[in-house]
């Protein structure tokens, strides 16, 4: 293209690298990753070197920022010959995602001519279009990503102008000591040159923090430092805890200050706060099942609600909070709606207090950072007689408040108002996870067998953190579609099933347990021996990997604490033996796995066999000294699943 510079020079030697030189991953690496950073975009490039058939795959690039532009890229040969990319052909612009008010659309890259050995050279910017920000609007506040790729990354160089190093912004590293960068000055700019980055960690239950390492870490303070500094004089008292001040200014404006409330505010709670529980618990859960009634989460609508929403955004970040107007719309975003229940919260005369909360499988607490954009999500608590908390999530409606599971059994900031700015204070808080017992599923089956054909009837319910899980991937769409997904899920865990009558309840109702209904259908060949799997439809509690590493030194992060049931009865044809009875039982550190299966014969009724499986995992994380009863309990949940009742054609021998 005219007027764009020229490619880096080829470095010497290139194309004699081969796979053997690159034992980790003899497919591809990536020889340069650069990412200057300036006043107004971000200008990336990368040079990946393609070693082998399954490095083609590795050049693709997937889900790219649409705002991206400027976007060139080239395939080389060993022959010196190449293809330039075009837009349209080798850029593809996509909707991920698309609703009646607006749509998300991602670019996709498919460099042309790969060969199983070839470079692929990539440039592009992300555009900063306010001269104020660092950081790209998509990004929000702080832009955090890994260094590392699927691929070993032999250089990686993050440059900095003087404009991205004022006072007023800050930027953080998080590395293995193996990959501390080399701080590189040059008029001013700043680079910082990682080497040898290996790749990303294949782990099964690492937690993506873990995996991503090393990362960088660049967030805005502006407003922050400004605040603190008039409160406190910063510049003067550099012992001043920076948390304490951030509780008493940004904290504090956010619920105390920035906030408007008029006459309809007034009248509209005057009704909420009538007829409540005595118990603060039920009080606070009955205010914001009242909230919800009249403000619904923005994010968390059914359809028909998604599509009469306004198209111009509810809310101004920075803005103040207009109640009123909150509720004239009947909608809010996360934080305005979490103002409305602190405020109601308070007028019920419950003392609110606030939760900072990080999901536990991207992020960690990084109190030396002082970034309050850090957190991915706030939960508003009250304290209960006995001085413990107890805590609500405004923003969440399909779990009734309750906080997401990945939100659990993580460590977060407490943030305790007072009486004056002054008195706020703010705290590290641990907040405990959910037993097994609160999370359950339930599968329930009657099998009809015969020679030639099963015939299904299913009965099932789910509820805590499952249920909410399903009910946050059901919600955005209509009831239709949302049987239709249900229907495609117990395909795929039956897929010679047929299934009909699929009937899912309660997908939009957080108070009640998700249930649903199904009949199927599954037809075989006439044999000596009928192998019926009891519980048909039914998928894995947790994905499990083929292969397990021969060793692990990282902690071991599961989704959550659960308990799965399932209990299938067959009835069984005539002319054929019953099962054989079994009761397996299994347990260690991690949990449990049960199987039984009892057989009846009564004379004059009808011949059953009773299956009956039970999987439980008792918590969520664990040291790395657990691995082995990691596997071992996973081999027992594949044993479960895999086990099928057999039954013998005792008329076929008598034949024989």
């Amino acid at each position: 293209m005219a007027g764009q510079p020229k490619w880096p020079e080829l470095p010497s030697g290139l194309w004699e690298k081969r796979s053997k030189d690159f034992p980790e991953s003899p497919q591809a690496v990536v020889l340069l990753e650069r990412a200057d950073f300036n006043e107004k975009n971000i200008q990336r490039f990368r040079r990946l070197l393609v070693l082998g058939e399954g490095g083609r795959t590795v050049a693709e690039v997937h889900d790219m920022n649409p705002d991206a532009r400027s976007i060139e890229g080239r395939v080389v040969q060993p022959d010196g010959s190449s293809v330039p990319f075009e837009p349209g052909r080798d850029v593809i612009t996509r909707t991920a995602l698309s609703t009646t008010k607006s749509e998300r659309k991602v670019l996709h890259i498919f460099p042309p001519g790969l060969s199983s050995h070839c470079l692929v050279d990539l440039r592009w910017e992300e555009p900063i279009e306010e001269r104020w920000r660092a950081i790209p609007e998509h990004y929000g506040y702080v832009l955090e990503w890994s260094l590392t790729a699927s691929v070993p990354i032999l250089r990686y160089e993050l440059k900095l102008t003087p404009e991205n190093m004022r006072r007023d912004w800050n930027y953080k590293f998080e590395v293995d000591s193996a990959c501390s960068p080399k701080v590189e000055s040059n008029a001013g700019d700043h680079s910082f040159v990682f080497e040898n980055i290996p790749a990303r960690e294949q782990i099964p239950f690492l937690s993506n923090a873990e995996i991503g390492r090393p990362r960088f870490f660049y967030f805005y303070q502006v407003d922050l430092y400004d605040d603190v500094e008039r409160l406190y004089g910063f510049g003067s008292k550099p012992d001043v805890n920076l948390w304490q001040a951030i509780a008493q200014t940004f904290e504090w404006k956010a619920y105390e200050w920035n906030v408007d409330s008029g006459t309809r505010f007034e009248a509209w709670t005057q009704r909420a706060l009538r007829d409540l529980p005595p118990d603060p618990v039920e009080k606070a859960r009955t205010l914001l099942l009242r909230l919800h009634q009249s403000v619904k989460p923005m994010g968390q609508l059914t359809v028909a609600e998604a599509a009469a929403l306004p198209k111009q955004p509810l809310h101004k970040p920075g803005s103040s909070v207009d109640l009123d107007k909150l509720l004239e719309r009947g909608v809010a975003e996360a934080h305005p709606l979490r103002v409305f229940y602190y405020r109601l919260l308070r007028m019920a005369g419950l003392d609110p207090v606030i939760l900072h909360l990080i999901d536990r499988e991207e992020n960690r607490l990084r109190l030396t950072h002082g970034n309050v954009w850090q957190f991915d999500e706030t939960a508003i608590g009250i304290r209960k007689p006995d001085g413990s908390f107890f805590f609500l999530d405004p923003s969440s409606r399909w779990s009734a408040g309750e906080i997401r599971p990945w939100f659990l059994e993580t460590k977060g900031l407490l943030v305790i108002p007072g009486k004056t700015q002054k008195e706020w204070n703010i705290q590290s808080f641990s907040l405990p996870g959910r037993s097994a017992n609160t999370n359950v599923e339930r599968w329930k089956f009657h099998i009809s067998a015969t020679d030639h054909e099963e015939r299904i009837s299913l009965e099932g319910s789910a509820i805590g953190p499952k249920a909410w899980a399903l009910r946050y991937h059901l919600a955005p769409h209509e009831a239709k579609e949302q049987t239709q997904k249900w229907q495609a899920r117990l395909e795929s865990g039956a897929q010679t099933v047929r299934w009909s009558e699929v009937d899912l309840m309660d997908a939009q109702n957080p108070e009640r347990p998700l249930a649903w209904k199904a009949v199927g259908k599954r037809e075989y060949e006439e044999g000596r021996r009928l192998e019926i799997r009891p519980f048909p439809g039914l998928t894995l509690p947790v994905s499990l990997p083929e292969a397990w590493p021969p060793k692990r030194d990282r902690a071991i992060l599961m989704p959550y604490p659960f308990t799965l049931e399932a209990e299938s009865h067959i009835q069984i044809p005539d002319g054929f033996d019953l099962p054989e009875e079994i009761t397996w039982q299994k347990s260690n550190s991690l949990g449990e796995v049960t199987w039984t299966a009892h057989a009846l014969a009564i004379p004059g009724a009808s011949r059953e066999c009773v299956i009956r499986m039970r999987i439980k995992l008792n918590e969520s994380m664990f040291p790395p000294e657990k691995y082995g009863d990691l596997k071992e309990w996973s081999s027992w949940v594949m044993e479960g699943f895999t086990r099928v009742a057999v039954m013998k054609n005792t008329a076929s021998d008598h034949k024989h």
